[in-house]
């Protein structure tokens, strides 16, 4: 058995470090990028004040405290909601604030990008930044 490199593999070599240099690290893939990554910061955001902007604490069911709260806790898929809301009764073990970020992450996890691009828009429109209480 040969180990000499295949004949391609210089070009594919090249080709590599032509991508990184000119196609990775070009200013207008690294604005989509940055944008990309402060979309999702901010998406996260308005999201975070649907879970955790409630009326009782340890209560994950308990009435959002603002309209705004409320949106953003409705967009959140209904079986995601769900399972945080019960597992106040069956996972008393687990602190509160590990099951909101569990059901935060869970949310954009299964978003697709396009479907974050439009909740970023949706709720957005609503958005009117950090006027709630923290907690």
């Amino acid at each position: 058995m040969s180990t000499r490199p295949s004949p391609a593999s210089r070009l594919v070599k090249a080709l590599k470090k032509f991508d990184l240099e000119h196609a990775f690290r070009h200013k207008d893939v690294l604005a989509l990028e940055v944008d990309g990554f402060n979309k999702l910061q901010d998406l996260m955001s308005m999201l975070w004040r649907g879970i955790v902007e409630r009326e009782d604490y340890n209560q994950p069911s308990s009435r959002r405290l603002n309209p705004f709260a409320d949106l953003a806790y409705r967009h959140i898929s209904e079986n995601y909601r769900n399972a945080f809301e019960q597992s106040a009764k069956t996972e008393k073990d687990l602190p509160i604030r590990y099951r909101e970020l569990q059901l935060l992450t869970d949310m954009v996890s299964g978003m697709t990008d396009s479907y974050a691009v439009f909740l970023h828009r949706r709720l957005k429109e609503f958005h009117v930044g950090a006027s709630y209480r923290q907690v």
